[in-house]
Order: C-alpha cells, then structure tokens, then sequence
C-alpha cells in the first residue's frame, strides 16, 4: 500500500496553446496520449490518496520545465503516476522504494509498440527494477497513442492505488 503522507506527481499531457499545428492547438493534440478525461482522473487520485491523510498532489507537464525542474520534482515524489511514453523516462531520478504507476495503452487490436506486453511496457518496469523502485502497470483499454480518444477507468485507477 502507498505510505500516508506521500508526495503524488500526476503527469498530465494535456497539450494547450501554441503555434504549430503538429505540437499543440487551442485544445489538446489530436494524437498522442493526452487524457479526455483528465479531470476525473486527477479526482480518483485525490479520493485514493486524499489530503487529509496526508496527501500532497501536483499535477505536472514534464515539457513546459527544464530537466532540473523535472529531476526535482521526480525525486522528491513518492508516487508518480502518468501515461507511458518520454517523460516517465524522468523516473531515473526517483529515490528507491517510490512506485510508478504507468498507465499503459491496451486498445484492443492496437499495439502501441513492440515492447509492449500483457503486462505493460518492459523497458519502463526494466528501469524501475533496476532503480529499486515499485513499478504498476494499469493496463488501460479506453487509451491509444494512435487514435483521438482517450480515457482512463477512473474507478480502475482508484482501486489500484
């Protein structure tokens, strides 16, 4: 179980503003693995992990900082949790003993690559072992990186955590 008082990054890709069609738009991106329902997500965290008993939450856009900005808050998380891809690289600055929660996209008939597993994506749990650090997989049907939409089971995600 997560320890009361921990530090909860929650790495949203939710991608507003900008000048190129291809990065950002007045919305999010068109492609990639940005949340449609981050909200909810963000609330199933708190209902999961709440303040009151000690909780501390930060959303957290690993693009819009600088890597040491990104180290910091990395390392001074307990639990980090985010959809797989180039920012959970930054789990390299985690300390030992915290868990990464990577939420995996697992559209049916859709492989998002070829490390891809029924368990999630290897080199992310490969790093994480090696680091001493506790890996979760979610495995998330409703979260593509090819295709528009994308959830994740807010309720699936409460229960893990």
């Amino acid at each position: 179980p997560i320890q009361p008082r921990s530090a909860v990054l929650l790495l949203s890709r939710q991608c507003t503003g900008g000048v190129s069609a291809t990065a950002c738009s007045d919305g999010p991106v068109e492609r990639g693995r940005n949340l449609d329902n981050f909200d909810e997500v963000v609330e199933a965290v708190r209902h999961a992990l709440p303040l009151k008993q000690g909780f501390a939450h930060c959303t957290f856009r690993a693009e819009e900082h600088a890597v040491a900005a990104q180290a910091s808050h990395f390392e001074a998380a307990d639990v980090v949790i985010g959809i797989i891809g180039a920012g959970l690289a930054n789990l390299l600055f985690m300390r030992p003993g915290s868990i990464v929660v990577a939420l995996h996209p697992a559209r049916p008939r859709v492989s998002f690559s070829v490390y891809s597993s029924r368990c999630g994506q290897s080199y992310f749990w490969h790093m994480a072992a090696q680091l001493g650090l506790r890996f979760w997989a979610l495995l998330c049907p409703e979260l593509s990186v090819f295709e528009g939409s994308n959830r994740v089971d807010a309720a699936d995600l409460q229960a893990l955590l």
